[in-house]
């Protein structure tokens, strides 16, 4: 038979799993994106700028550029987006968002990246991963 230490190991253990996973659900990189739509969806670009990590200086034209496919995207969808296929490995995520527009879906696969204690937008590998870097908007 079970002793009653054992039932409280359990039950703690259990408890600090689903404390991970509650903590995780608010700061990890679906959250992170959700914040940053949240943000375009008020009409602040410019804040939601600031959850975009460019790499370097030649990068700030990359930031820039794919807030500004978001905010677009998010005004022609009236706030009607989906987040779902989340893939994390390591330090690294990738997050789809879909856009309904009219009866049409846009999708864009969001490439985040853990750095500084807080998951950020990877502009360029976003802009890579979609293949909109070489076009103008």
């Amino acid at each position: 038979m079970p002793s009653p230490l054992s039932f409280v190991s359990a039950g703690a253990l259990a408890a600090l799993t689903l404390g991970v996973f509650s903590i995780q659900a608010r700061t990890g990189p679906e959250a992170t994106l959700k914040q940053f739509h949240q943000l375009l969806m008020q009409g602040n670009p410019k804040v939601a700028n600031l959850m975009v990590e460019p790499i370097s200086f030649r990068d700030n034209q990359s930031r820039e550029y794919l807030v500004q496919v978001a905010y677009q995207l998010v005004k022609r969808s009236n706030g009607q987006i989906e987040f779902f296929g989340k893939d994390i490995h390591q330090r690294t995520a990738t997050v789809t968002v879909q856009y309904r527009i009219g009866q049409s879906l846009s999708s864009i696969v969001y490439v985040m990246q853990y750095t500084r204690g807080a998951w950020k937008v990877d502009s360029t590998q976003t802009l890579n991963a979609n293949a909109v870097a070489g076009r103008s908007g």
